[in-house]
């Protein structure tokens, strides 16, 4: 090991047996401060690591100053023992980008903004002693890849790097694989068990979905549709508006109006009223009791079984809302709000009247609709005449034929 110098500017003081502290030679001040190279040798009982780590000179210092810190750096490499795991690391204020070009085997295409001066320097750096660079390989969110940002909080820079020799990270990457493959085949082994359990116990619902899970056969397709000409619209932005004018089209009617009017000419029954006050907790507490569950969510994302965990905090959360809108008789705009999903059907499905289109509503909104309902029923069951059977609770057109 080499020995160690004292660095009373930033407090280093590393022991001959830890590593060594190298400054390279620069003016003496506040910039000499800002260049530093640490270096350590960890004897392991596989194989030894040597790591290095680097604080490197700014984008705006001179070529000699970086010169002078990377001629360091490289004899600091070169007098590593060979047969170490080398692992360079710290903040080398280098922006590498994603042009990989004559590099591929030590970096990805992964990298953020435009590559520099100091990042053509630690890429000539890494290609001579086949580091890869970490942090450029695999893809990550943008905001995941930034290390450094400014005071303001209006510029962000991936500046920081780790690298490690090429034959170690092939290595690792082999391992990550095998582990993979491990673990995907443990996982399989589980959901084989769970869809036989299923099986056993008659939970088909349970049984398909593991099966579904077990195949990986499911794969979302988009289907190109047709306009009003017969023309093939392949484009998603066209086919969307298209969807659009569809579903405008069967859902809604011409003469409104006239069914408007028909409604008015029915003279209401006094002895039916519906309550018109508004819903107590209880009643509120009731209707989420009663959401069916495995039902996708809305345009919120909120399912039903979210409601249900705790039933009664929902139903005071709820309360408020629904004292407002019978106050108000108006429905906040966000719950009117749905998600249309179209399901085929049998025949060319370029052809949109071949394809069946169900909304997706409000967690909330199905509330609302489920006090409504419920209302009504009580008082409107008992005015309906027997024949009809279709619609009604714990009654189905079936009961006719049998009656």
């Amino acid at each position: 090991m080499e020995n160690s110098n004292n660095n009373n500017n930033n407090g280093q003081d590393l022991t001959s047996e830890v590593g060594s502290v190298h400054q390279p030679s620069a003016p003496d001040g506040p910039r000499r401060a800002l260049m530093e190279i640490i270096t350590a040798r960890f004897r392991c009982n596989a194989r030894h690591i040597t790591i290095v780590q680097c604080y490197s000179p700014t984008e705006d210092a001179s070529d000699d100053i970086k010169d002078d810190y990377y001629n360091a750096l490289t004899s600091l490499l070169t007098k590593s023992k060979r047969g170490d795991i080398k692992i360079l690391m710290g903040d080398f204020k280098a922006k590498l980008g994603p042009n990989n070009y004559g590099l591929e085997p030590i970096m990805g295409r992964h990298g953020v903004g435009t590559r520099s001066n100091n990042g053509d320097r630690l890429a000539d750096l890494c290609q001579a002693f086949q580091l890869v660079i970490g942090g450029t390989v695999f893809p990550h969110k943008e905001v995941h890849k930034y290390t450094w940002t400014s005071p303001n909080g209006h510029t962000r820079n991936q500046i920081d790097y780790l690298c490690i020799n090429r034959d170690e990270y092939k290595e690792l990457c082999k391992l990550v694989k095998k582990t993979a493959r491990n673990d995907k085949r443990a996982l399989m082994d589980r959901l084989a068990e769970n869809a036989e359990s299923a099986a056993n116990t008659i939970n088909m619902r349970s049984l398909y979905q593991t099966i579904g899970k077990l195949s990986e056969s499911y794969q979302k397709q988009n289907h190109p549709v047709r306009d009003v000409n017969g023309t093939l619209l392949v484009d998603d932005d066209t086919q969307i508006r298209r969807w659009r004018q569809h579903f405008l089209e069967i859902s809604h009617t011409e003469h409104a109006s006239s069914a408007d009017n028909d409604f008015r000419s029915i003279v209401p029954n006094t002895n039916t009223r519906i309550p018109h006050m508004a819903p107590s907790v209880r009643y509120i507490r009731d209707a989420i009791r009663k959401l069916k569950n495995n039902k996708a969510a809305g345009e919120h994302g909120l399912p039903a079984e979210l409601l249900q965990v705790k039933m009664l905090l929902m139903a005071e959360t709820l309360h408020p809302h629904f004292e407002s809108i019978w106050e108000n008789e108006l429905i906040p705009p966000s719950w009117k709000k749905g998600i249309n999903v179209k399901l085929p059907k049998k025949g060319d499905l370029s052809d949109c009247n071949n394809w069946r289109g169900i909304t997706l509503l409000n967690t909330s909104y199905k509330v609302l609709a489920t006090l409504l309902n419920e209302r009504q029923l009580e008082r409107i069951e008992p005015t309906i005449h027997d024949e009809q059977g279709g619609f009604r609770p714990h009654r189905s057109c079936v009961d006719q034929a049998i009656q």
